[in-house]
């Protein structure tokens, strides 16, 4: 294969592979919810795999992940918004359990003093 046939053929796969690296890394430091969820379903190492960017298609990497993780989005938003204290009591006593202390300067960012998560 030439040079020049493999780039043309490839070109719009590693141009979606570079924007979709850009979106992952903006969703993960995102406060939005919907956001920041689709990146615990999906890996960054995905994201540059040819099989998943021809699943991909013309979809953007937001769309194309809402859409395959459409059941997991709902039933994580679900139990957040409905168990939303006793998650952060878990994850206060996971804390201290764990003597990882570090832990609390996160949630203190992400619940503060209201109990609420982002």
């Amino acid at each position: 294969m030439e040079i020049e046939e493999f780039f043309s053929k490839y070109k719009t796969l590693v141009e979606t592979s570079i924007k979709d690296v850009e979106d992952y890394a903006s969703f993960k430091e995102s406060d939005e919810f919907e956001l920041r969820i689709l990146t615990e379903f999906s890996r960054l190492a995905d994201l540059k795999r040819v099989g998943f960017l021809q699943d991909q298609g013309t979809m953007s990497l937001k769309e194309y992940l809402s859409t395959k993780y459409q059941e997991k989005i709902f039933l994580a938003k679900y139990t957040y918004e409905n168990h939303r204290d006793v998650l952060g009591l878990i994850f206060r006593i996971s804390c201290f359990l764990l003597g990882d202390w570090r832990l609390g300067k996160w949630e203190t960012k992400h619940y503060g003093n209201t109990g609420k998560l982002y």
